[in-house]
């Protein structure tokens, strides 16, 4: 059953993302499996940070920090994700900037490190210090994360899908493979 309070609910998010993080990479599933999961997981951050509410941390102790070497262990399952290194511009409203090259791997680090940071602060009943840390922490660093991983794995996910829509009809691009389709 779904938890009905938000930080609730923001927390078996995070518990469920930083448990995949943590998983050994499967033998069973595929890439595209997980890819899938991976998306799943990180869209459901996201809304969740959304409806997270404005808290006041008060007197709570600071979090404990994942170290460098508990996220360089999680390297091999999202080393096995279909990509790593992707495009994004680091300030989208900027046309005149260039894209930088950054790292799947890298996103879904700093993603399970301010996740588990809050998790930590949640787990020790600092209910409101996890969710301020979280909604924080989402819009300044995380979210950014959150929100470009999931592109890059959608954008791969539609660029190897271009075979499927290729066989659809027999047709040779993705417009006409639509039109067959009533998607445009």
């Amino acid at each position: 059953m779904k938890p009905s309070n938000p930080i609730d609910q923001f927390a078996v998010s995070a518990s469920s993302f930083c448990r995949w993080c943590e998983a050994a990479p499967s033998e069973q599933a595929d890439r595209e499996l997980r890819s899938r999961e991976v998306r799943r997981l990180l869209a459901r951050l996201i809304a969740d940070a959304l409806a997270l509410p404005e808290t006041n941390p008060g007197n709570s102790p600071d979090s404990v920090r994942a170290t460098d070497d508990e996220l360089k262990a999680l390297t091999p399952r999202l080393a096995d994700l279909p990509v790593d290194k992707y495009g994004v511009y680091f300030w989208p409203a900027d046309l005149q900037s260039d894209p930088v090259v950054a790292s799947l791997i890298d996103d879904l680090q700093e993603i399970y490190r301010d996740l588990r940071d809050g998790l930590w602060l949640y787990e020790q009943g600092h209910i409101d210090a996890a969710a301020w840390q979280w909604l924080l922490l989402f819009e300044i660093h995380w979210g950014h994360h959150a929100s470009n991983a999931l592109h890059a794995l959608q954008g791969q996910t539609a660029n190897t899908s271009y075979g499927a829509a290729v066989l659809i009809g027999g047709k040779t691009s993705h417009t006409s493979a639509l039109k067959d389709l009533g998607g445009l």
